[in-house]
């Protein structure tokens, strides 16, 4: 029967041929034997620590019972460059069983390696999931450190390699608050939502290619790709809290950041303008040109977050009439003939909200939109606002702006082209239009020969008889 110290050393074998592709007979000239607890393989980690990261719970009990203690803190070789506790390489493993097992014999939890990463980061560098939100759950020690806070301030590392830590906090982040809706109050509730503002602020004017129009002779390439890897990481946690928001939550974003929808309203129309119709092709989010400070990536997820907060029906319009971004996504229709995404987004938050989005429609807002009818190409936009402007009109809404002599015109050419649903809508709109005397004396107006049928028409309609005017021809 074998020993303890003999079964240790087989399943250390056994561990390092998988972990590192070794073939058996290899493994002699890779492992100091005789391998024991106190023993050091040629990467620094003893039994002990590969026991704790492969979560081997059967070689950790082993190890325990035969030398009891003294090794719980014993750390790997400087060979390895982090110098962990049996802890710290669970945290690594994602290893939750043995991590149990070494905290339940007196683990130190505040242990820290030669860089000052306790178990929380250990646990985010290494994407170790399971582990962190068994972290979470249990607390242990770990209450009064706050675990949040540890993985929040990763976040705001400025250091020199700061970027890889930022990117994996910002990683652990959109896996919690996505898979977690309780992960999203703790991440409000700690201020995470101004980590996401800062980093969001950084991206609107950040260089995005060598080419960039700033520091491209400060950032390597390499930098750059990382901090675009971080920006779109933001955008995704920003999308997992959006998705996962409460109605309480929803109108706390209404208050306190509503300064994060300037900033993706920022993001997705400068985006467009760089990019065009681009953004809508999935497999080119990767092409970014020289001088672009908005990546495709960046431009699609600030859309698809905007799309999100505008299909909120508790909340999303609020936040959409506070921060102007209902007027800005129709100047973006009006003059980006190249992009859906702003069109879609309004036609989102009118679907979910119709009679409060008509009763945020205002002078500015109605401008636009009749702007739009004049030079809009595409007849699906057209149709949209179209039939939006005859349900205004009949609650009795803006008519005034209707009776414009250029709104009349603009209506009234767009009856020349072959008879489509866009024209019958125009032709409804126009005849409620004439319906009021004001409406009927702009149309009368008009030199178009379709208005002096129209008019002829009303004036049959209102007095059962033939018109009076020798215009008309009636």
């Amino acid at each position: 029967m074998m020993s303890a110290i003999e079964k240790t050393n087989a399943h250390h074998a056994r561990h390092l041929q998988q972990a590192y592709g070794f073939e058996t007979e290899m493994c002699a000239t890779k492992i100091v034997y005789p391998v024991g607890v106190r023993d050091m393989d040629y990467s620094g980690w003893s039994t002990f620590h590969h026991a704790s990261a492969s979560n081997d719970t059967s070689v950790l009990r082993d190890i325990i019972t035969q030398e009891g203690f003294e090794h719980m803190e014993g750390k790997t070789d400087l060979v390895d460059a982090h110098q962990f506790t049996p802890l710290l390489c669970a945290c690594k493993g994602n290893a939750v069983q043995t991590f149990d097992i070494l905290v339940s014999n007196g683990a130190d939890v505040t242990a820290v390696d030669n860089q000052g990463n306790g178990v929380v980061e250990v646990a985010v560098l290494f994407r170790s999931i399971e582990l962190f939100q068994h972290l979470l759950e249990h607390g242990y020690q770990l209450d009064k450190l706050g675990i949040w806070e540890a993985l929040l301030s990763m976040l705001y590392t400025r250091e020199e390699d700061g970027g890889e830590r930022r990117i994996a906090a910002m990683e652990m982040t959109e896996v919690l608050v996505t898979k977690n809706p309780s992960c999203v109050v703790a991440f409000i509730g700690c201020g995470g939502l101004n980590a996401v503002k800062d980093i969001l602020t950084e991206c609107v004017d950040s260089p995005k290619s060598q080419g960039g129009r700033r520091l491209q002779n400060i950032l390597s390439e390499e930098e750059i790709q990382q901090k675009n890897l971080l920006y779109a990481r933001s955008l995704k946690t920003l999308y997992g809290v959006l998705l996962n928001l409460s109605e309480v939550q929803g109108n706390l974003l209404v208050t306190n950041y509503n300064e994060i929808i300037s900033l993706l309203l920022r993001l997705h129309n400068k985006g467009c303008r760089e990019h065009g119709s681009t953004v809508a092709l999935e497999e080119n989010s990767s092409v970014t040109p020289a001088g672009s400070t908005v990546t495709i990536s960046e431009t699609r997820l600030a859309g698809q977050c905007l799309l999100l907060i505008a299909s909120n029906k508790s909340w999303g319009l609020k936040v959409l009439v506070k921060t102007n971004t209902i007027n800005s996504l129709l100047r973006s229709v009006l003059l980006d003939s190249a992009s859906t995404q702003p069109f879609n987004i309004i036609e989102t938050a009118y679907s979910a909200n119709p009679e409060e989005f008509m009763a945020s429609v205002g002078v500015s807002e109605m401008e636009v939109i009749l702007s739009i009818l004049h030079t809009e190409k595409r007849l699906e936009i057209k149709e949209f606002f179209i039939s939006f402007l005859i349900r205004l009109f009949q609650q009795g809404r803006s008519k005034h702006h209707l009776y414009r002599d250029e709104v009349i015109e603009t209506l009234l050419e767009g009856l020349d082209s072959p008879e489509t649903a866009y024209n019958r809508s125009i032709l409804i709109l126009l005849l409620s239009i004439a319906e009021e005397e004001a409406g009927l004396q702009s149309i009368f107006k008009s030199e178009n020969s379709f208005a002096t049928w129209l008019t002829g028409s009303c004036w049959r309609l209102r007095t059962g008889s033939t018109c009076a005017a020798s215009c008309c021809g009636c």
